[in-house]
């Protein structure tokens, strides 16, 4: 089984929630106030590495708190108390709520590659990819971005927002690809045209006479991909009027489907870059 280990700056972060104290980077609270007795109370109902306060008098309830989440980092213990941090019935009469806690934790959760997701009345923490996005992508620092904006959304419940993010990721690389390729983005009307401009300079359209036929029906359905995507940002993201709101499962295809499709793209341009299979382009952006 795979343990979650955070870094300093999401254990403090964490802490903060924990106590009910101002939110890194937030300048003010995001969950109830506990007392010390309260965090005790809370450590206690949780299978974790416990240190008895007894043992530790004088400390702080930052300190005890972090002390106590480091002791479990990387350990069992962990999965349980972030999903117990984000538990909503500890938020009913309470001006703050979870998902916008289980939204803030999410912010550094997915740089460990993992997400606190809704499932029914409770929150669940997952690993919301398996598809990994090479970094750097290109020489765009955007790109890698926004393939984590799609988790962070996802796994704040923004399906939404997911599905407008992972097709955005797919416009940020075709167009960077097409200036690496060209010296500047072409001028398309729609993203399957754009694919296929680009598709066809990196020399994986089907078309070629030289490629497996096996591989040319990969290629076939990368095309149906971006043929998805093009149309289904209008009728399930923000960027347009909502027809039907999409579910988990969907948006989880999608932003999958966007970053093996980038994934793919960008290690093509690297390998055939490498290789010298690629003419030098003259940028054209003045």
């Amino acid at each position: 089984m795979t343990y979650v280990r955070l870094t300093e700056p999401a254990l403090e972060a964490l802490a903060s929630v924990v106590c009910g104290n101002k939110a890194r980077g937030k300048g003010a609270p995001i969950s109830p106030y506990r007392e010390m007795g309260q965090i005790l109370g809370f450590a206690e109902s949780l299978p974790t590495v416990f240190h008895d306060y007894d043992t530790v008098a004088g400390w702080s309830r930052t300190k005890w708190t972090l002390e106590w989440l480091r002791a479990n980092n990387g350990k069992p213990g962990m999965r349980a108390i972030l999903e117990a941090t984000v538990e909503p019935t500890h938020f009913i009469d309470e001006l703050y709520t979870a998902d916008e806690v289980a939204s803030f934790l999410n912010q550094y959760l997915v740089h460990a590659g993992w997400t606190l997701q809704r499932r029914g009345a409770h929150f669940t923490l997952v690993q919301p990819s398996t598809v990994a996005l090479p970094e750097p992508a290109l020489t765009a620092e955007y790109v890698a971005e926004m393939s984590e904006k799609c988790d962070a959304r996802f796994g704040a419940g923004d399906f939404e927002g997911a599905i407008s993010a992972a097709r955005t990721l797919v416009e940020a690389v075709l167009n960077e690809l097409e200036t690496q390729l060209e010296g500047a983005p072409g001028k398309h009307d729609d993203l399957p045209r754009q694919f296929r401009a680009v598709a066809k300079k990196l020399r994986i359209d089907a078309e070629r006479t030289d490629l497996d036929d096996n591989f040319k029906q990969v290629v076939r359905g990368l095309i149906q991909v971006v043929d998805g995507l093009a149309p289904i940002r209008n009728k399930a993201s923000d960027a347009h009027a909502r027809v039907r709101k999409p579910e988990a499962h969907h948006a989880h295809l999608v932003v999958n489907a966007a970053k093996t499709l980038a994934t793919f793209l960008v290690e093509s341009f690297v390998v055939q870059r490498e290789r010298g299979l690629l003419p030098q382009v003259v940028d054209k952006v003045p």
